[in-house]
């Protein structure tokens, strides 16, 4: 036992070093024509689309997570092959609803229909199209309606943090302003609002009259990927630590997201400050009372293993023990990949 866990830690000690992509994000991009067969008018080629996905990882690999997202395909789709597609949801008359009755029409018009509809089962399903409103709607994954849908309106096809936004409600993350899933973000926020209405509503004060910790809390909530879209030309970046780690427990929770990942993924963090609560409802709270993602010891993520799944142990920062005597042996029956996330040292010891 000893020896495999001195080879786990030869490794890990190998990879710690090297950002590692090891889960990987399918994404299929859709363009739906109008009757004529033209594309929206802000998505002429596909060069945008390339630029936002070279953006999002920029942003995601800021976290250091191994998280990579793949732009699988980008298709087109209605037009005068396919009428009823185009006639339903491009046009002046479509409307993106904030209640979601477009995207569940769209989902299930394409799953009974996934040829015509370029569905894929594995991939999140992302339609841009011109409709009456600049916006977009993506599927929540609690609701038992909805799948891997997608939908945006052409004319945010030049803002890529709509897109990461949207990614975001695909995985379970709802606005900042939303009071029940603060996620490390502010309780109080509104999307018409700026830094000095955030910071009076937190703090009681103006943004300049707060310390650099309160200017810190209200800058990750104006600037949070899950703020509400204020204009073209915000910067939408951030991600908490607590939204990526509710964002892993999702891909766990719902099978519809895991299919569209090359790999689960447990993380470990020996020094995780979140409580269970902080999950979606029903989230399994495994490992001496911890959330299931992040693991609070390695032992938690090897128990997880099932020897089927492509599996990746992902540990962050910290020194770990790789073995609990009263929990019995760690048995691999399969090859492990192991990475770290962020710089700095990680250590497994035996």
């Amino acid at each position: 036992m000893k020896k495999l866990l001195l080879l786990v830690l030869i490794s890990f000690t190998i990879l710690n070093s090297t950002t590692l992509f090891s889960q990987q994000v399918r994404v299929s991009i859709k363009i739906i024509l109008d009757s004529s067969g033209n594309r929206p008018a802000q998505i002429l080629t596909n060069e945008k689309f390339d630029s936002a996905f070279l953006w999002i990882n920029d942003r995601l690999h800021e976290y250091n997570r191994g998280i990579e997202f793949v732009p699988f395909e980008i298709v087109e789709i209605g037009g005068p092959s396919n009428p009823t597609i185009s006639a339903n949801y491009n046009g002046a008359g479509v409307v993106i609803d904030t209640g979601g009755s477009l995207i569940t029409s769209l989902e299930a018009d394409a799953e009974a229909n996934p040829s015509a509809y370029q569905w894929r089962s594995n991939m999140i399903n992302v339609y841009y199209s011109r409709t009456a409103l600049s916006n977009g709607i993506c599927s929540f994954p609690s609701n038992s309606n909805h799948n891997e849908g997608i939908i945006i309106d052409h004319r945010r096809a030049d803002e890529p943090e709509v897109l990461l936004h949207e990614i975001g409600h695909f995985f379970d993350l709802k606005h900042t302003a939303i009071q029940s899933q603060a996620c490390g973000t502010l309780e109080f926020d509104d999307s018409s609002w700026d830094q000095d209405a955030i910071a009076q509503a937190n703090f009681g004060l103006n943004y300049n009259q707060l310390t650099a910790q309160q200017q810190f809390q209200v800058d990750i909530t104006f600037n949070n990927v899950m703020s509400q879209i204020r204009g073209l030309g915000e910067s939408r970046v951030v991600l908490t630590e607590c939204q990526l780690d509710r964002w892993h427990q999702t891909l766990l929770n719902w099978t519809t997201r895991k299919d569209v990942c090359s790999a689960v993924v447990w993380y470990v963090d020996d020094n995780d400050p979140d409580p269970c609560a902080i999950l979606p409802a029903g989230s399994p709270c495994g490992c001496n009372g911890k959330p299931d993602i992040p693991y609070e010891n390695g032992f938690c993520a090897f128990d997880a293993l099932d020897g089927v799944t492509k599996d990746v142990i992902v540990f962050k920062p910290g020194a770990y023990e790789a073995d609990e005597a009263s929990s019995g042996p760690i048995v691999l029956d399969k090859p492990m990949l192991l990475t770290a996330t962020r710089q700095g040292s990680a250590v497994i010891t035996p």
